[in-house]
């Protein structure tokens, strides 16, 4: 895909917002970002399916599996890490940094594909499942959410319990409606924002450092409408600029609904009320996809829910999880 193709996609401009230009000043971008896998051999990490992962698990590999997803795409586990606690509570417990994520190994954008990724999933519920047949459950936050519905779509005998917090779309045409109201009223063809395609450049480590610096001092010109509080910012470690810009490109004209009927398990929506974007009704339109959901709201925040109410939302993913994993097949 050219930049000129790129930039025609009503959503492609969008997020620009997300890669703003910032003076480099002569820094060093690759000293001002941590390491990543490649570069860090004492990072936890696990080669997988044509890449290298920064990852993690707690708890017994016998008890129930449960994997989480972090949002973006791009950002990684840092902010949920804290539910690790789960883990003393009976459950496997499984974060890692997506493709090109984090401090997960990086890619330039042909290697950040639609194939890639729902591959890079597939192998990893396998891997700490140590099989092709044990359920899992999937907690995903924002992008993270819409990754565990790509993959209960292509495998919806397999899960057994979904937490999906804030997830955008699962069709295109709903990430088309989602970009138009995230960004009504900005100005996203203005010259203060940085060509979203300029990632596809990307051909070092620290070309990648570069862009992923980029990302972390850009200006948050979206989060009072997703009422994320500034006063409490999330932590991040790394956020991949690559992965942010290119993914949903390459997911083409994606529709993970197709079999979602098929899925028997349970599936809570979660949402701050907070969020101006993720409301109810947004919320009410993804959850019929499901044969069976519920929406949770959780007062005093919004899209960093996870972050900034960690009693309410372990309490709410913990009840969710041992409901899942009570019953019988999913």
């Amino acid at each position: 895909m050219t930049h000129t193709e790129f930039r025609t996609r009503r959503w492609g401009p969008l997020l620009g917002l997300l890669l703003l230009s910032t003076p480099s000043c002569g820094y060093d971008e690759q000293a001002l970002v941590p390491a990543t896998v490649d570069e860090d051999p004492s990072l936890p990490a696990l080669a997988i399916h044509g890449t290298k992962l920064h990852a993690e698990s707690f708890g017994d590999p016998e008890k129930p599996l449960v994997v989480f997803l972090h949002g973006g795409p791009g950002g990684d586990y840092r902010s949920v890490l804290h539910l690790r606690t789960l883990a003393a509570e009976g459950f496997h417990t499984v974060f890692f940094d997506h493709r090109g994520a984090g401090l997960s190994r990086r890619h330039d954008c042909d290697e950040i594909t639609a194939d890639s990724y729902l591959g890079d999933l597939e192998a990893v519920v396998d891997h700490y499942a140590r099989s092709t047949t044990k359920p899992v459950a999937f907690v995903g936050i924002s992008w993270g959410a819409m990754y565990a519905t790509w993959y209960t779509d292509h495998h919806p005998e397999r899960v057994r319990g979904l937490v999906l917090a804030d997830p955008s779309a699962f069709t295109r045409s709903e990430l088309d409606d989602y970009f138009d109201r995230l960004f009504q009223g900005l100005d996203v063809f203005g010259e203060e924002f940085k060509d979203a395609a300029s990632a596809r450049r990307l051909v070092t480590p620290d070309d990648h450092a570069r862009a992923d610096f980029l990302v972390l001092t850009a200006s948050p010109v979206i989060d009072g409408k997703l009422g994320i509080d500034s006063a409490r910012p999330e932590p991040v470690w790394r956020n991949g600029a690559a992965a942010q810009t290119c993914l949903l490109a390459a997911a083409g004209d994606f529709d993970w609904t197709k079999n979602l009927a098929r899925y028997q398990g349970r599936a809570l929506f979660m949402r701050g009320d907070k969020n101006e974007v993720h409301t109810l009704a947004h919320h009410q339109r993804l959850a019929a996809h499901y044969p069976s959901a519920r929406i949770v709201t959780v007062p005093g925040v919004g899209h960093d829910m996870l972050y900034n109410a960690p009693t309410q939302s372990l309490e709410l993913i913990r009840t969710e999880l041992n409901a899942a994993f009570s019953g019988g097949a999913p």
